[in-house]
């Protein structure tokens, strides 16, 4: 009966394992998927990053990090323009599709969507949020928000920040900052 008990274990296990493999890094080909565009037509990541490079955004309505780098992100856009530069937000664990839809409606973003991303989320090994990446017009991951990840003591000077928030609103300029050194190092 134990035998029985661990190999079920063992088989339960195995996917989460793989899965910790499967997750994407630096270098490597972006998982593609499908984005819908503005005309309601559809495009893939691959087609889309083979002229600019693209960021791809796992997100969430309620997440206070991703409320305050998206308009940092927007910034970026702005500056370099879609045809230099795209932005995909991909929203996932959200509680109602039209949550994420409301709340880019409502602050205005040019961001390119991806509703209910789960399944995207999963194929990249994203399992936080904000998680971000910069794809190259060669189709690599070129930059990885979490491989470049310092504690946040150093990030913040030694100061302990309380609360999400506030802690949020210091993060997203020095992550922004980072995306803005990888996307000028692009051809």
């Amino acid at each position: 009966m134990q035998l029985k008990t661990l190999a079920l274990i063992l088989l339960l296990c195995a996917p989460a394992v793989y899965a910790a493999e499967a997750a994407v890094s630096e270098g490597q080909v972006a998982p593609s998927f499908e984005v819908a565009l503005a005309d309601g037509q559809a495009a893939d990541l691959a087609t889309i990053s083979k002229t600019r490079p693209t960021v791809v955004l796992f997100w969430a309505s309620w997440c206070p990090y991703c409320k305050a780098l998206m308009p940092h992100l927007q910034s970026l856009l702005d500056e370099y323009g879609s045809e230099k530069l795209e932005i995909i937000a991909v929203s996932i664990r959200e509680d109602a599709p039209e949550d994420a839809e409301n709340y880019l409606m409502s602050q205005g973003y040019d961001f390119l969507r991806v509703l209910e991303g789960d399944p995207v989320a999963q194929a990249w090994g994203v399992r936080g949020t904000p998680h971000f990446f910069l794809v190259g017009t060669d189709g690599r991951i070129v930059f990885d928000q979490s491989a470049h990840q310092i504690s946040p003591k150093r990030r913040f000077g030694g100061k302990e920040i309380k609360g999400h928030s506030d802690r949020a609103a210091r993060a997203a300029p020095a992550w922004a900052a980072d995306l803005r050194r990888a996307i000028d190092q692009q051809p």
